[in-house]
């Protein structure tokens, strides 16, 4: 895949990416108290999962939806 993402949408990805994940896992883990509801359950996950994705992105500067949309901000 040809890199699609510039070095400020890069850092900006990582960045974000990286603080939900911590917050997701600490949530997840206890470390923030949520409760022990389902939906909160899912709200960690998809946060968790939403971090990741940036991060991923972040760090190989590819984005599959640019690539989609044909946008290129390097």
């Amino acid at each position: 895949m040809d890199k699609n993402v510039g070095r400020f949408n890069r850092l900006l990805r990582i960045g974000i990416g990286s603080v939900l994940l911590i917050v997701g896992i600490l949530s997840f883990t206890g470390a923030i108290p949520t409760g022990s509801a389902t939906a909160i359950l899912a709200f960690q996950f998809i946060v968790i999962l939403i971090g990741a994705i940036l991060s991923v992105t972040g760090l190989l500067q590819t984005c599959p939806v640019y690539t989609a949309l044909g946008t290129n901000t390097r």
